[in-house]
């Protein structure tokens, strides 16, 4: 009798729905979300699914998914050495065009990552959304395989990133729209565009300069302010500024053998990394210029931009105050300059303050003492 009343209460055993794999009692065929399917289309019927409860289907967008990530990295490849191939040949005569990275690079290779996605998920019903996502894990290949394969250091991928991303991005949602219209002559005739635009660009002479000046007043006469000048002593406080404390070389100390024109100076970095100088203006209480010899072989540096001169510049304003004015030179060797200009002006602007905060923070120490 306590036999027969506990399998009464006894739960149904539950099976899987062949379908979306969603437990269901003994006695139901799908659950109810399916049978309103089936209801609503009498014609359908559930795909195959293997043991896993996971459909032919999924699997095969999960494929294509694969393949289009796999496909636009190689043709990024491809692509990038055809830009050095191109160069190399066409520019081996110049000593800096070996390290241009054109902007081709950085737009159209990426632009093209998202074109040869999109035309292996044009069967796929994805959003937006999955656009999006499936993008940055594209161009996060992208970095890695810059990081590897390119020697590029960790604050170059960080600083590219942005630009990659929003090209890829843009590559992808080109690709969607334009694949719908189902045109292979359309299709094929994205590869001569795409080779012609690259090999334009490569061609195309690549020269930028720009110069940075930023002011500090200091409570201190322009004598005492030169004493701290073409020595800079060790600079204790750590970095503020997020890339300096990423990783990315930042100043310490400066040292100066003689004095006078053609005196050699050595500004120290982070990471053991110093810029060789020549002292090409000395006018105590006044100026100070350098032209800068040799920089350090960094990865986050080598290659992408060139410090060609530094000064500073010693103004009296006859209260007791000098306003020092500091200022640097240079060339970039990465393109679209106007992106990275971007940041090689943040990053000299917050080297020229962490020296003239110092020599400020030494001068008027001085002055009280």
């Amino acid at each position: 009798m306590d036999n027969a009343a506990h399998a009464n209460t006894a739960q149904p055993a539950e099976r899987t729905c062949p379908h979306c794999g969603q437990p269901i009692a003994v006695k139901d065929i799908l659950c109810p979300y399916c049978q309103t399917i089936v209801i609503a289309a009498p014609e359908w019927k559930p795909p195959p699914v293997d043991r896993t409860g996971t459909s032919r289907e999924s699997r095969r967008n999960r494929a294509w998914i694969g393949w289009g990530l796999l496909a636009a990295n190689l043709s990024a490849a491809v692509l990038i050495g055809l830009t050095l191939l191109v160069s190399a040949s066409h520019t081996a005569a110049s000593s800096d065009a070996g390290g241009v990275l054109v902007s081709s690079d950085f737009v159209l290779v990426p632009f093209v990552m998202g074109l040869v996605s999109a035309f292996f998920w044009k069967s796929l019903t994805l959003t937006t959304m999955e656009y999006f996502l499936y993008s940055l894990l594209n161009s996060a290949c992208g970095i890695v395989c810059g990081g590897l394969f390119m020697g590029e250091g960790v604050i170059c991928l960080l600083i590219v990133s942005p630009l990659l991303i929003a090209f890829v991005f843009s590559g992808a949602l080109t690709g969607r729209w334009l694949f719908r219209f189902n045109s292979n002559r359309l299709n094929f005739s994205l590869i001569p565009l795409a080779l012609a635009l690259l090999t334009a660009d490569v061609l195309s002479p690549h020269h930028y300069e720009n110069a940075i000046t930023d002011t500090v007043v200091i409570h201190a006469p322009p004598a005492l302010v030169w004493s701290h000048l073409a020595a800079v002593p060790l600079i204790p406080e750590r970095p503020n500024y997020w890339l300096f404390r990423l990783g990315l070389p930042y100043p310490t100390n400066a040292t100066v053998t003689g004095q006078g024109v053609g005196a050699t100076r050595q500004c120290v970095f982070s990471r053991h990394c110093v810029f060789q100088e020549k002292i090409v203006a000395w006018d105590p209480g006044r100026r100070l210029t350098f032209d800068v010899t040799a920089q350090p072989r960094d990865p986050e540096i080598l290659g992408h931009a060139r410090v060609r001169r530094g000064q500073f510049l010693l103004r009296d304003n006859h209260d007791g105050t000098t306003t020092l004015i500091g200022t640097s030179w240079y060339e970039l060797y990465v393109y679209p300059s106007w992106y990275y200009d971007l940041w090689a002006s943040s990053i000299a602007r917050q080297v020229h303050l962490r020296v003239m905060d110092h020599i400020k923070t030494l001068s008027e120490a001085s002055t009280r003492g």
